[in-house]
């Protein structure tokens, strides 16, 4: 993680995490490919993630972190914009990713997802909306294909949208195999499934992206924030 920061335009090296099932469940492999399909966001969108990051200490005390976190509902997200503006780059390191092993429900599953995109929305807007042109675009191919009964195409394109998402499962297999090794066993053939659950990914995105406009408050850790004018936090109730 701290190799990147021999060089003086980077200003923090971060990763990401993957949750890997222990035990056979719908949500918690849904949780495990939304993950491992968000990394490849993360490694060209300039952005920290909060679940791996590495700063030099001079520049964490110069950026004045420690008071900028106090006030932050994301300390990846506000630490993002900061070094933004500060003109450092935030390098991805993919052969550091985390890696957790747990499950999860429905509840849990749509209480991190929901609070992500939303929090987005609200200080990151810019990935926010190339979220959203993503998956625009690929609803916008999928109406017209069923709408025009052009079956082909809309064969043609989720093949390669499943064969992108097997790649990446592929990739992540063959470089980093040791974080594989508690994957509940029905899940071996890892980058087959991963590619045949894309569909309902992105069915899950259009929910979360809709839930995400709906207002300005968040829920976190047993709080509700609403988040106002120049992204200030009011609590609203415990």
């Amino acid at each position: 993680m701290a190799a990147p920061l021999r060089e003086a335009g980077v200003g923090a090296a971060t990763s990401a995490l993957l949750a890997v099932p222990r035990q056979f469940g719908f949500w918690s492999f849904l949780r495990f490919v939304w993950l491992g399909v968000t990394v490849s966001f993360w490694s060209f969108m300039g952005a920290v993630c909060g679940q791996s990051l590495a700063m030099r200490r001079q520049d964490f005390y110069d950026l004045q972190v420690p008071g900028l976190w106090e006030g932050a509902l994301l300390e990846d997200l506000a630490l993002t914009a900061r070094l933004r503006r500060w003109g450092k780059e935030v390098r991805f390191v993919a052969r550091a990713m985390p890696v957790t092993v747990g499950d999860c429900d429905a509840s849990q599953f749509f209480d991190v997802f929901n609070r992500w995109i939303k929090c987005c929305r609200l200080f990151d807007a810019g990935v926010w909306l190339m979220g959203l042109a993503y998956l625009a675009t690929k609803t916008g191919i999928t109406l017209w294909s069923a709408w025009h009964h052009d079956w082909r195409l809309l064969a043609i394109f989720w093949a390669f949208d499943m064969l992108n998402v097997w790649l990446l499962f592929a990739v992540y297999r063959l470089f980093l195999p040791d974080r594989f090794t508690e994957l509940y066993p029905a899940y071996r053939p890892l980058p087959v499934l991963a590619a045949l659950a894309s569909p309902v990914l992105t069915a899950v995105y259009l929910l979360n992206y809709a839930t995400s406009i709906i207002n300005n408050s968040v829920s976190w850790g047993g709080y509700i924030y609403r988040v106002g004018a120049q992204k200030r936090l009011t609590v609203v109730r415990r």
